[in-house]
């Protein structure tokens, strides 16, 4: 009775299981063949053509980034310095106008009123509505990506389709898409290949 039930065990257990194992080793060596031949190869470098072609491309973006960059930065210094003389003209218009207590110039008082309300509004339109410094940082985020892959570019063989990957990230951000602040580097290890965390 023993016997005969180790042998409807090895029937119907032991066998079909090896006989599934083995089709199921077959299975997966034919998708890793198929896996293979789908095209999926190895690290596909840039010829020099393409190479050269596409150095001068980043090196383009990259200068422009840079200019945007500083003229962000200028308007930034030229709406604080504007905000700066108003508030003085505003401020001396004060002073003025407590010099004369009893008989204040129409014009002072209109003078002082368009001035409060040009700080108010050049405040709110430079620094909530179009934010220079924010644009400034993005810009510049956007030069030192640039920066960095144009070196990856010129000094290593990096993989054509990481490379662009990366590129094509980096040419999205402007004044709407601003990048975090590790974006850069993160962008930079992308195109080397280095896996993100």
């Amino acid at each position: 009775m023993q016997r005969d039930y180790e042998a409807f065990f090895v029937m119907v257990y032991f066998i079909p299981g090896r006989i599934s194992r083995s089709i199921l080793n077959a299975f997966l060596g034919v998708l890793f063949i198929l896996f293979l031949s789908a095209g999926v190869t190895s690290a596909e470098p840039f010829d020099q053509d393409s190479k050269s072609k596409l150095e001068a491309e980043v090196t383009h973006v990259r200068d422009t980034a840079l200019y945007w960059a500083h003229n962000y930065e200028t308007w930034d210094l030229i709406f604080k310095a504007l905000l700066l003389v108003l508030g003085i003209l505003s401020a001396v218009g004060a002073a003025l106008a407590g010099y004369w207590k009893n008989s204040t110039p129409p014009w002072l008082t209109v003078g002082n009123i368009v001035v409060g309300a040009a700080i108010t509004a050049l405040t709110a339109f430079a620094f909530t509505q179009i934010n220079f410094p924010a644009r400034a940082q993005t810009y510049e985020r956007k030069y030192s990506a640039l920066q960095g892959l144009l070196s990856d570019l010129q000094y290593s063989n990096p993989d054509r389709n990481k490379f662009i990957a990366a590129l094509s990230i980096v040419y999205t951000w402007n004044d709407s898409t601003a990048p975090a602040p590790g974006d850069a580097q993160a962008v930079l290890l992308q195109a080397q290949g280095v896996p993100s965390k």
